[in-house]
């Protein structure tokens, strides 16, 4: 009897520890579908909000090409009023000036006063003249050098001119205490033809143009108006630079020309050994130039 009481309290706690086990198996088994739910339920969430941006890029990118060639359509038509403009010349505006030339052709007559001297390279009794015979006639193209400056210009001419100074005492100054008036001077004058080529750069505004010239010149001296004693060692051809500027005043087809342009020999006047043979005397002549001039253009008026 006792026996059998033993072994029935050992088969219930058997029971007993069994339902226990499989209670919590069966407790575990929930925790785990439980948790794949909800993996699964958050994979699925994860998923959708991934689409959701291809999903509203994706009617742009599929949209029917008839779709996207209707919005090209109107930009033909409004490109087409801006393509007119380019053909359709306005006329300019009453009172105001004409355009400005790169290009023309001017011809006229120069007419000037000029100041004459010699530069020695070392000191001498001297002095300068004036002259008002300087006229000539002078060609002018403007141009834009081939397309690298827009205001050029090339100014050629041939004119008569006179050159010259004046020797006082032989060359020698006198002492301080004695007087320094009444001193004989000899004057050299000498009529010259001269060939000028003159680079002319201008700016042009309202109906004026402002000139810059930067040239060179030849000359000779083709006769003798005043001789000293020492004419017979004077160099007759000359060669020497311009430089200057002026301003035009311009009313189509003329224009009026002021100018001041000064002229620099690099050929000697005398020859080096006309004052003394062992001293050498190196004299250049210079003229300082004021010119007016009237010009007539080639070109026709633009309208």
């Amino acid at each position: 009897m006792k026996y059998i009481k033993e072994h029935i309290i050992t088969a219930s706690a058997r029971t007993a520890t069994a339902a226990h086990t499989a209670a919590a198996a069966l407790r575990t088994t929930a925790a785990l579908r439980a948790a794949a739910l909800l993996a699964a339920l958050l994979i699925s969430a994860g998923s959708l909000t991934a689409q959701q941006p291809a999903e509203q890029h994706q009617p742009a990118e599929q949209q029917p090409p008839h779709q996207q060639e209707q919005p090209a359509q109107p930009q033909s038509t409004l490109q087409q009023p801006a393509e007119q403009p380019a053909s359709v010349e306005l006329p300019p505006l009453e009172g105001k000036p004409a355009a400005k030339r790169l290009s023309g052709h001017l011809i006229g007559v120069k007419y000037g006063f000029a100041n004459c001297n010699l530069s020695f390279d070392k000191k001498i009794n001297q002095k300068g003249i004036t002259s008002g015979k300087e006229i000539g006639i002078f060609y002018t193209y403007y141009h834009s050098l081939w397309n690298t400056m827009p205001y050029f210009g090339l100014s050629v001419g041939v004119q008569m001119a006179e050159s010259g100074f004046k020797l006082v005492n032989d060359g020698y100054f006198p002492p301080e205490d004695q007087p320094q008036d009444n001193l004989p001077e000899e004057e050299y004058r000498y009529r010259i033809i001269q060939i000028p080529v003159i680079s002319q750069f201008r700016v042009e505004f309202w109906r004026m143009r402002a000139m810059l010239n930067l040239g060179c010149y030849g000359s000779y001296k083709i006769s003798a108006v005043k001789e000293g004693q020492y004419s017979q060692n004077v160099n007759k051809p000359e060669v020497g630079v311009i430089g200057g500027g002026g301003l035009a005043f311009i009313f189509h087809p003329f224009e009026l020309h002021l100018e001041a342009n000064y002229h620099y020999a690099f050929s000697l006047y005398f020859k080096p050994d006309t004052f003394s043979e062992r001293v050498w005397y190196l004299g250049h002549n210079s003229r300082l130039v004021f010119n007016v001039g009237l010009f007539f253009s080639l070109d026709k008026k633009k309208k």
